[in-house]
């Protein structure tokens, strides 16, 4: 079921209609033939908001909440999955029954938050991948959420174990030899770089390093013996000035 929210907003509409359910279905009508010998499962993570957002003229579709969409694969057969990510934020909304946090991008009224709430929402949709042997959610303004590949059930935040605290990229890339995982978090003007041990999952290596002005660090690269970060010169405003302005820069680690 879809949404009909009163709202002109391209990115409540069309393509961007939020799904209002979470669904469930086996044995799909497939075109064609599956190979029997093929088997696994398909994830994708996507911004859809549960509840209509307090100002829908200001939503911007980076702020939907969450939801995870599984296709599985076995004996020739296929079967669908969705359902949001459970974060704590999310719970407070759905124990309110309506939107209470406001937009990050373009602003808004937020409502009352309840003693306890997170001060910022979560909305874990940016990225999903299997790690650990669990289904990771990224947002970057956060930790990850942890579920399961299954039954798609959340089971909160996932920290490495312990190796970090506040953020990480959504944009981790898998070393094809060892499979670690290697990721980064960027935290003013502070890029933290991590290996996180395939059979582990525990950080077994960080690097930090400061490049002397608060960025934006979206994504990396790396290569068989450096990791490399780009920083950009585009400059961020705010309500007291720039908050961030530099000549690009090029750090390699």
């Amino acid at each position: 079921m879809t949404t009909d929210w009163p709202t002109d907003n391209k990115f409540l509409r069309g393509p961007f209609t939020p799904w209002t359910e979470e669904n469930e279905a086996y044995d799909l009508e497939v075109q064609g033939e599956i190979p029997a010998d093929l088997a696994g499962a398909l994830f994708r993570t996507f911004g859809n908001p549960r509840f209509q957002p307090r100002n829908t003229d200001r939503y911007h579709w980076w702020e939907g909440d969450g939801m995870v969409c599984g296709i599985y694969l076995r004996e020739g057969k296929a079967a669908y999955r969705t359902r949001w990510v459970d974060t704590d934020s999310m719970k407070i909304e759905v124990q309110a029954g309506e939107a209470v946090y406001s937009g990050f991008v373009n602003g808004g009224t937020p409502g009352r938050l309840p003693d306890g709430a997170p001060p910022a929402k979560n909305v874990a949709n940016t990225n999903v991948g299997v790690f650990d042997d669990r289904l990771l959610v990224y947002y970057e303004g956060g930790l990850p959420y942890a579920m399961d590949p299954e039954t798609l059930k959340t089971f909160g935040t996932y920290d490495f174990h312990g190796g970090i605290d506040i953020l990480c990229t959504a944009h981790y890339k898998i070393d094809p030899d060892s499979g670690d995982m290697l990721f980064f978090a960027a935290t003013g003007p502070t890029i933290t770089w991590y290996r996180a041990d395939a059979k582990t999952a525990e950080i077994i290596e960080s690097h930090s390093f400061d490049i002397g002005v608060p960025v934006l660090m979206h994504d990396f690269a790396v290569s068989d013996h450096y990791a490399v970060f780009f920083g950009s010169e585009k400059p961020t405003h705010g309500p007291t000035g720039v908050l961030a302005a530099d000549s690009p820069q090029l750090t390699v680690l």
